[in-house]
């Protein structure tokens, strides 16, 4: 009875542990925006480079095989310092994944353009965090320009 008790509290830790929060309203603590949408994954990379560039960002890096695209580093203020954000695009068929990633403009100066491209965070929405809200009004409008069925906000 014991090991019966002990094998459902494992397997019940192990479900919370990896579900993560999923809404469509973005709430505190996202990290993540998935558009889904009806294009396949190589129409999904297309668009979403073609997003970028008509919203006036340029194209950082890419890589079609993997299906991966990111913008070049732009300002965004937040919390009293300037930071850099770029934008990390995933694409599938009928799914986009979007993430925003931060580097204290200051930490840049300290360091390598190489290392600190290692070392750029993920963005988690906070209401009341300036950078936060600079950051989603960028990300948000290009997740809605991508011909969303729906838009989905994740942890």
């Amino acid at each position: 009875m014991k090991k019966q008790l002990l094998t459902l509290i494992a397997i019940t830790f192990t479900t919370v542990a990896i579900a993560q929060k999923t809404d469509t309203v973005l709430f505190k603590g996202v990290k993540q925006i998935i558009v889904k949408n009806s294009l396949s994954s190589s129409e999904n990379y297309k668009l979403a480079g073609q997003m970028m560039i008509d919203q006036g960002f340029s194209i950082g890096s890419k890589d079609p095989e993997f299906n991966q695209i990111s913008t070049e580093p732009i300002k965004v203020n937040g919390n009293g310092s300037v930071y850099i954000m770029s934008i990390y695009v995933t694409t599938k068929d009928n799914e986009v994944k979007i993430t925003g990633k931060t580097k204290s403009l200051s930490t840049l100066k300290l360091v390598s353009w190489q290392e600190s491209k290692d070392a750029f965070e993920s963005v988690t929405y906070k209401k009341s965090n300036v950078l936060s809200q600079n950051a989603y009004d960028k990300l948000v409008p290009f997740a809605k320009s991508l011909k969303p069925s729906s838009i989905l906000y994740s942890e």
